[in-house]
């Protein structure tokens, strides 16, 4: 069951909304064996799952600052059950709130922006635990149109998960990208990871287990490359 709705232009005004909800009277759910020689995920059958999600998007263009406003927002809920050693099943309800807020230039000019920053808010509640975790991001890239031929674009993307030991990660990319018509073609220099970050680290947890991801990054490096269109 669905419900949608949005009025407005997308260039000026403009408002969605829309909300679902989902019911599975049977859905595969999972059986965890855990002993101290391995670990086996053994798939079952249960009874009555539900979740709803909701999504809002509200844009406004502001004239005074020639750029467009976006407001962001989600909602989930899920409800489900599992078990642990054949154990009985575990009632968890798991919810995720996001938040965030958006600007993006309106105008044909030498530079041209776009902003926001997002939170997220995560909470796991069951027969026999809870926790709760907030993760943030952000971005802020800038585009510089030297000429209709040569063409600037910086990234900058900013993270922030909950739980975790590292306390934030940024990441700067710069590409710098020169069209050729005469040999139609293009050529561009990118300077990948700037700030050279080793890694990034992820948390997420369940009513059983708690696992933080650690992914390594290639250090900072720079690309030259060629497009050629026959």
């Amino acid at each position: 069951m669905g419900f949608s709705y949005n009025i407005g232009e997308q260039t000026s005004q403009y408002l969605n909304f829309n909300i679902n909800f989902f019911r599975s009277e049977d859905y595969l759910s999972n059986n965890m064996i855990v002993n101290p020689n391995y670990t086996f995920n053994q798939t079952i059958l249960v009874k009555n799952s539900k979740n709803l999600s909701s999504n809002l998007e509200l844009r406004k263009y502001l004239k005074f600052l020639k750029s467009r406003l976006s407001i962001l927002g989600s909602y989930m809920l899920s409800d489900y059950e599992n078990s642990v050693n054949n154990q009985p099943l575990i009632k968890t309800k798991f919810t995720n709130w996001k938040a965030g807020i958006e600007m993006k230039s309106g105008w044909t000019k030498f530079i041209n922006y776009e902003l926001g920053y997002e939170w997220a808010f995560n909470t796991v509640s069951s027969d026999v635990n809870s926790n709760n975790y907030m993760d943030q991001k952000a971005f802020a890239n800038i585009y510089f149109t030297i000429s209709p031929q040569f063409r600037i674009d910086s990234y900058i993307d900013y993270y922030k998960f909950g739980n975790t030991n590292q306390k934030t990660t940024q990441f700067w990319d710069i590409k710098a990208n020169y069209i050729s018509k005469k040999y139609n073609m293009s050529i561009f220099v990118q300077g990948n990871n700037l700030l050279n970050s080793n890694s990034i680290q992820r948390y997420s947890v369940d009513n059983i287990s708690e696992s933080l991801y650690t992914q390594r990054l290639m250090p900072r490096h720079i690309v030259l490359g060629i497009n050629k269109n026959l």
